[in-house]
């Protein structure tokens, strides 16, 4: 069975091996690159492992999803964001990447948010229907990433 756990400090190691793994397979998925997050030092992983509130997957010791929660410095007080979400490819279509973003809502609702907002790559339709089966609405935003303009992100809430 595949365990949901909260990461702390401690799993800055296990942070950096998924993170790079997702930014590999996934390369137009998130706002950074696989080589540019490749020369971070071990300081500002334990710093990113430290910020927001990161989720795992787990089956066994092996992670097999990852997200994470955070506000936005200069977003509303009342809102979070979901970021940095990866299911592994065999473990897509079982329903982790839901387990994954309840858990992030919940953080979220026990931080003090009433609305989650993340932002999805246009034409990632399995993760943009994973986000409409867990309540996200379409903003009608589109925003461009901010790394490569030409990849354009649809943004998405969830009232909490």
């Amino acid at each position: 069975m595949i365990e949901i756990r909260v990461g702390s400090v401690a799993d800055w190691q296990r942070l950096r091996e998924v993170r790079l793994r997702a930014l590999r397979e996934e390369p137009d998925a998130f706002g950074s690159t696989h080589a540019g997050e490749l020369t971070l030092d071990d300081a500002s992983w334990q710093a990113r492992a430290s910020s927001g509130r990161q989720f795992f997957a787990l089956d066994g010791e092996r992670v097999v999803g990852t997200a994470a929660g955070w506000a936005e410095p200069v977003g509303p007080a009342d809102a979070r964001c979901l970021v940095g979400m990866w299911v592994d490819p065999e473990y897509r279509g079982h329903g982790l990447a839901g387990r994954l973003v309840d858990a992030v809502a919940s953080w979220a609702r026990a931080d003090g948010a009433r609305t989650l907002r993340l932002e999805v790559a246009l034409g990632n339709s399995a993760a943009r229907a994973a986000y409409l089966r867990r309540g996200f609405l379409a903003t009608g935003e589109i925003v461009a990433m901010p790394r490569d303009p030409r990849i354009l992100e649809e943004a998405m809430t969830l009232a909490l």
